[in-house]
């Protein structure tokens, strides 16, 4: 169509339906700079170069055969980033581990009987060593974890009564001439021992829970022991339930008059009262006692 004959040759074309619009100039992006850092796994090269089968054109699989990594902050901007993510976590286990032990304390100062047991118990107990940890881990228990320990607390708390009581009833026990006998066996030998009637007489280890006491067991042959019968202590001979009265009777015997019931041991077996071993001298037989063993014990 020409101008000439165009009635709308006056009117301008923008939407450019008859005429073709000039080519526009591609916009030019502008980003951020880029910090380019030579690859470390293929140390700039762009191929792997370490051990093992590699199939294909042996490019580096960290960065893709380019050689390099490009990061939009510099090393030492992302260390410094590092650095504080890992200052704050530290910040944040801290306050946790904080706020753990003070709930740890106030459970603690809430149920004083159960927090003691746990102490006192974790060593030998494993169910005990588990609460310890829990309470180390979230500061209390739970409701069920702590039925179950205020009733091994009641429980002890009952055998300790039972224990009071049975003490309070045991027959006295007159201990002069007894101590009087270990102590200055005490003195030479490490562990003493007396064996009189058919029953062996030891101390307590030092540093045990029992330290201070006499143990009593019955001999089976000779220096075996057979069963324990019960421990003297703080004047009082605190009978196992193996022990019969004839046993009690017997042993608090031996307690009042330790070198008799020896002597009369000696006599009537032919072995020492005291280390057990047989008599060969008449004059020892008559004695009832060895003269190293008499002497140990001051008789």
């Amino acid at each position: 169509m020409h101008a000439a004959t165009d009635p709308f040759a006056d009117f301008p074309d923008d939407n450019h339906l008859f005429t073709s619009a000039a080519p526009k100039a591609p916009v030019q992006e502008t980003g951020p700079a880029l910090y380019r850092e030579a690859c470390r796994k293929c140390r700039g090269t762009g191929f792997w170069s370490g051990p093992g089968d590699c199939t294909g054109d042996r490019s580096c699989t960290e960065c893709k055969g380019r050689g390099f990594h490009e990061y939009r902050r510099s090393e030492a901007e992302r260390h410094a980033a590092r650095e504080r993510r890992h200052a704050r976590k530290e910040r944040v286990v801290t306050e946790r581990k904080n706020d753990i032990a003070a709930k740890r304390a106030a459970w603690m100062v809430q149920y004083p009987a159960e927090a003691a047991w746990i102490e006192r118990a974790k060593e030998r107990s494993n169910f005990a060593a588990a609460m310890d940890e829990t309470l180390d881990r979230f500061g209390d228990l739970s409701p069920n974890k702590l039925a179950a320990v205020q009733r091994i607390v009641a429980g002890d708390a009952a055998k300790a009564a039972a224990r009071q009581e049975k003490q309070a009833a045991a027959p006295e026990v007159n201990l002069a001439n007894l101590e009087a006998a270990f102590a200055r066996a005490g003195a030479l030998l490490r562990r003493p021992k007396l064996r009189v009637a058919g029953y062996m007489f030891s101390v307590a280890p030092v540093g045990g829970r029992n330290e201070g006491s006499l143990y009593v067991k019955r001999m089976a042959h000779g220096d075996q022991e057979q069963e324990y019968l019960g421990k003297i202590t703080a004047g009082r001979f605190i009978a196992s339930r193996d022990a019969t009265p004839d046993d009690v009777k017997a042993v608090l015997e031996v307690a009042a008059d330790p070198r008799k019931a020896t002597e009369k041991y000696g006599r009537l077996t032919g072995n020492c009262g005291i280390c057990g071993r047989s008599l060969l001298r008449e004059s020892s037989v008559e004695a009832g006692i060895g003269p190293i063993c008499a002497a140990r014990f001051g008789w």
